[in-house]
């Protein structure tokens, strides 16, 4: 892995880990379906969390490939 990668990852770890905390304390991974897409509104509505926030947590993990 190139040193610039290396220090990516180092420098997003903590924000990719907080996310990660953030959706297990909501328990959202509890409300997804493993055999078909779940809709954010509906996500939120399920966990008690605001759409926008929420949307932009998913999406921060799934580029890191959670």
């Amino acid at each position: 892995m190139p040193p610039e990668a290396r220090l990516l990852n180092l420098m997003f770890g903590q924000a990719v880990a907080s996310c990660i905390s953030a959706l297990a304390r909501l328990g959202v991974a509890d409300h997804m379906s493993s055999t078909e897409a779940t809709d954010v509104s509906v996500l939120a509505a399920k966990s008690g969390a605001q759409e926008p926030p929420l949307y932009r947590v998913l999406r921060v993990l799934a580029s890191v490939g959670v």
